[in-house]
């Protein structure tokens, strides 16, 4: 029986990570489509000034910062900032694309070899544990306790898909915030004309790695709320909360552009970093303890079962 557990073992591993692969490309699909729906809507309104539409991926935050609000006065005009917000958007949306277009591309690889290896698993799952041999009530005990296991390992694959993308986010956060740590230390730097030219140009450079970091985590926690859902009723998670955190990227320009409007040393951006990034840790703190538990539990199972198995064959 070792030799067929660790099979199962392996078979699941593999199944796992293939059946994570297809759950991703139906969700980069998904994606795909609104992410299209947006960038017309957003092309339309940002095209009504901004013609350089092709241009727009290579342009820096700076740049665009210092084209849409030249001065004072056009920082404080309301329908500058929302203008910019727009073109930030729809700039992030071209980016976006890039990436869906690139990971579809690598997860169809994938895919085609999921109906094989669930067949292998099914079958190694049922020839070894729901045979005819022992007693009527054996037998039935025998396949319950083996349609329990499954079931569960079923869900420990939802938890492990969940966590993957939570732990990925959580990482992401952590490269966000040190850069934008970064960029606050070259806040109101310097005294000469050099030096200060000099902050400028490194607290934007930073910049541009928080808002890589930012795309990034914006598409993560979308396909992470999908993910939730297949798992909320065994967890404490609360879905109404996090649907709040899904406009994250439209929140983190809101933000930048007020700290750099009223020079607040980009405190409300990471004020806003920092508090999504406690929700997240507290999720993925949760999704342990879920697959924690229901690893026990299976092990409990399949040691039952392991009993049951040598009770048979020792009373044939």
């Amino acid at each position: 029986m070792k030799n067929e557990s660790y099979k199962l073992e392996r078979l699941l591993k593999e199944y796992q990570v293939i059946h994570l692969a297809k759950k991703r490309s139906e969700n980069l699909a998904e994606e795909l489509n609104e992410l299209n729906v947006k960038i017309q809507h957003l092309e339309h309104i940002s095209n009504k000034e901004y013609r350089d539409i092709e241009l727009l991926e290579a342009q820096s935050l700076k740049n665009l910062f210092s084209k849409i609000l030249q001065n004072h006065e056009e920082q404080l005009e309301k329908e500058r900032q929302e203008y910019l917000i727009a073109l930030l958007n729809l700039r992030s949306a071209l980016k976006k694309r890039d990436l869906i277009l690139f990971e579809m591309d690598l997860v169809e690889n994938k895919i085609g070899e999921e109906a094989r290896l669930l067949s292998k698993l099914n079958l190694l799952l049922d020839s070894n544990y729901s045979s005819g041999e022992g007693s009527d009530w054996q037998v039935k005990e025998l396949i319950n306790l083996n349609e329990e296991i499954k079931k569960r390992i079923r869900l420990k694959s939802e938890i492990w898909e969940a966590k993957q993308l939570v732990d990925q986010i959580v990482n992401e956060f952590q490269s966000l915030n040190g850069y934008l740590q970064k960029a606050k230390l070259y806040d109101n730097w310097g005294t000469f004309y050099n030096d200060i030219q000099y902050g400028k140009e490194k607290k934007m450079h930073y910049l541009d790695r928080v808002e890589v970091y930012s795309l990034q985590i914006s598409r993560l926690l979308v396909l992470m709320n999908k993910e939730l859902k297949d798992v909320i009723a065994l967890t404490k998670i609360n879905l109404d909360e996090l649907e709040k955190n899904v406009h994250f990227e439209l929140k983190f320009y809101s933000s930048l552009i007020s700290d750099w409007i009223l020079g607040k040393a980009l405190s409300k951006t990471q004020e806003l970093s920092q508090e999504l990034n406690k929700t997240i840790v507290s999720i993925a703190e949760i999704l342990d303890s879920t697959y924690d538990a229901l690893e026990k539990s299976i092990s409990k199972l399949e040691e039952k079962r392991q009993g049951l198995l040598t009770q048979m064959a020792d009373n044939p």
